[in-house]
């Protein structure tokens, strides 16, 4: 088991293994698929989804599930899925109307909670101290 102070050691300025191993795999297959492009072996239709920014919001938010942050990658996934999801279907309009008002709802609720898990914390801390 990791003690407190290994932990904040892992997760100090990018420390932390899994996020680096994470981060390391999405290069290697960026440099993988790129080879294959330039080789012939992938489609420029397929590489240009590859090779698009959704992706590349993806790819950030998978490695940022590995670091203590949660929030951020998980919008990161549903900016990044649903401009792809674009890419291959027709989004009704109606839809897009609703999706940028609705993800900062979303988001608002997610600060909103973690605001609140820290007062919880916090609170619970003091009263256990005082007593």
């Amino acid at each position: 088991m990791e003690t407190p102070f290994e932990h904040r050691k892992h997760h100090e300025h990018g420390k932390n293994p899994m996020k680096r191993l994470a981060f390391g795999l999405v290069v290697i297959a960026a440099g993988f698929l790129w080879m294959l492009k330039n080789l012939g072996m992938i489609s420029e239709d397929a590489a240009e989804i590859i090779f698009s920014w959704p992706m590349i919001l993806l790819a950030i938010g998978f490695v940022g599930h590995f670091g203590p942050e949660r929030i951020w990658p998980i919008v990161l996934l549903i900016v990044g899925g649903f401009y792809l999801y674009a890419n291959f279907y027709e989004v009704p309009v109606n839809f897009r109307l609703v999706f940028w008002p609705s993800l900062l709802i979303i988001v608002g609720l997610f600060i909103i909670l973690k605001a609140g898990s820290f007062f919880h914390k916090h609170h619970h801390g003091v009263q256990t101290a005082g007593n």
